[in-house]
């Protein structure tokens, strides 16, 4: 397309190094933890490194795949980049369940909110 692949390296160095890396952070940062503790915590780091590689990749692979006089080992090296960062959601996944598994029941949020509206209300809670 116009300007080769650098709309598709500035794409993807915005929506996966950017946009879903800050996605990840701030989930890893919302759930609660478990016990005080971040447990699988290495399989987060994980994903950051898995995400980062395959980008890393792409930004080399792509304006050298594109070139029919290249060898085919860099189209190779693009399919890679393309399955790193899909291994990072899955690690990443990995990496919060149990933080997932320790939030609040709908019935444990749903007491959680009436007792803060009747201490809002200043009324006692039940």
């Amino acid at each position: 397309g116009p300007g080769g692949p650098w709309g598709e390296i500035h794409a993807h160095i915005l929506l996966i190094g950017f946009l879903l890396l800050m996605v990840f952070g701030v989930a890893f940062w919302m759930f609660p933890r478990v016990h005080g503790q971040r447990p699988r915590r290495e399989w987060g780091w994980l994903a950051f490194w898995l995400i980062n590689a395959g980008l890393l990749l792409r930004v080399l692979a792509e304006p050298l795949a594109d070139d029919a006089g290249r060898p085919v080992a860099w189209r190779v090296v693009l399919g890679i980049s393309a399955v790193l960062p899909v291994l990072g959601v899955v690690a990443f996944g990995v990496a919060l369940w149990p933080r997932l598994r320790a939030a609040m029941t709908p019935d444990e949020a749903r007491r959680a909110r009436e007792q803060s509206t009747a201490a809002q209300e200043g009324r006692p809670g039940s």
